[in-house]
This record gives structure tokens, sequence and C-alpha cells, in this order.
């Protein structure tokens, strides 16, 4: 029997090795099993994608317990959703330049009335900043 070792399989292995070999073992026999540095590692990664995408919990069937609030929440995909969830400090800058359709009604002087649809020139500038307490 011989085994080959395929492009998924390879990929898949480097992967698992990379990732790895970042992580600390814990040699402490008297501990079980699932409580060493990998657990307590992959347990934070875990909890970290779950704060920034709180949808997987509610997709995946484990928003319960004390995960029971990220229950059909959506991802804030918004700057200002993003410094809540990274509890940090945003400043945004958003400007906008577009013609939006008006109605207008002119008078010069008695006799000369003019009306209809005119595309005028609208800019908004914002300087937005948030942060989390």
């Amino acid at each position: 029997m011989t085994a080959m070792l395929g492009r998924r399989e390879f990929l898949g292995t480097a992967a698992a090795a990379g990732l790895l070999a970042g992580c600390k073992f814990s040699n402490n026999e008297s501990a079980g099993a699932g409580t060493g540095d990998l657990a307590k590692t992959l347990q934070g990664i875990a909890d970290e994608m779950l704060a920034e995408y709180p949808q997987n919990a509610t997709i995946l069937g484990i928003a319960t317990g004390k995960l029971a609030p990220l229950n059909h929440q959506w991802q804030d995909q918004t700057p200002t959703g993003v410094v809540v969830r990274r509890k940090a400090i945003g400043f945004s800058v958003d400007y906008s330049s577009v013609k939006a359709k008006t109605n207008y009604d002119a008078y010069e002087g008695q006799d000369n009335h003019n009306f209809g649809i005119q595309k005028i020139p609208t800019h908004s500038f914002q300087l937005k900043l948030s942060f989390t307490l």
C-alpha cells in the first residue's frame, strides 16, 4: 500500500504545522487534556472571532449559555461598529459630492416666472471621532 500526499493534504498539513509552531504546549502532566496553552490560545482566537463576527454563533448553533447575548446579532461593518467591537478610538473623514435633482420655482420681476427640475451640485464633508469607554 502506497501513501500519496496530494496537494490538499500537503497544504492542510503545512497550515496545521505552521499554526502549531507558534503555540506553546503545556508539559504539566497533572493538567487534564485541553487545559494547556494551546487550548487557551485556540479558545482566545475563537472568542475574538465570535466578537468580530457575532452572526457565526447563531449560524453554528452555539449561541447558548455565556454566548446567548450573541444570538441573532449581526456584524456592524460601519467604522463606529468596528471601534465598539475593538474597544478603540476611531477617526473618520467622509466626503461626498452628488448632483441632486431638485424642483425649483423662480420669479424675476412680475412677468418672468421659471420653474422646473434642476440638478444642483451638493457637497458634504464630515469629521467623525468615536471611542469606546
